[in-house]
């Protein structure tokens, strides 16, 4: 992966890496966390590392880990003007897990609620889903329950400067719409 000049690698704590730019401040993209499964779905430790400038990922298997292992990082790409951020298959569940039992509750009860639920997806992801959840309360739970009932991904389309979300809405048919 090249990077534009002057932009950095920083490694986040839930694992992930965010591509900031020259300016030490703006996010130009973001690798989420790690994740890597065995051929019988099991999860495998796996972590990210900064080695000289590159991105290192240890895949640690062990007796019990049944091949072959599958590690496919995720890169959130920022367009010139926005970006989308797709949660996976899984995390659009465990977001709407949290919420459902919250429809029909006023909006700044929902966005509360929101805002505490988005806290489990870690990184740009929780920032995102937080402040999405503040400004669209009930018209972001909408498209969670539609990307629930259809089996897609939540989406959240963004402005790069400042952070200002313009979409939410949900996918199945795209390459970053993953499973995990």
């Amino acid at each position: 992966m090249s990077l534009p000049e002057g932009a950095a690698l920083r490694l986040r704590t839930d694992g992930g890496i965010d591509v900031i730019g020259s300016d030490g401040v703006s996010l130009l993209g973001d690798i989420e966390a790690p994740w890597a499964t065995d051929a019988t779905g099991q999860p495998v430790p796996t972590s990210f590392e900064l080695v000289d400038g590159q991105i290192v990922q240890s895949v640690l298997a062990s007796e019990d880990t049944q091949y072959p292992v599958v590690a496919d990082p995720t890169y959130n790409d920022c367009g010139l003007f926005t970006c989308t951020k797709y949660l996976t298959k899984a995390d659009t569940e465990k977001l709407y897990d949290k919420l459902a039992d919250h429809s029909g509750q006023s909006s700044s009860v929902v966005s509360g609620i929101f805002a505490a639920a988005c806290l489990s997806l870690g990184g740009i992801s929780a920032t995102l889903c937080g402040l999405a959840g503040n400004l669209y309360a009930n018209g972001i739970l909408d498209n969670l329950r539609a990307a629930h009932n259809h089996k897609q991904c939540f989406t959240l389309t963004y402005t790069r400067y400042p952070e200002v979300i313009l979409h939410a809405g949900h996918s199945s048919n795209s390459t970053y719409c993953k499973a995990k």
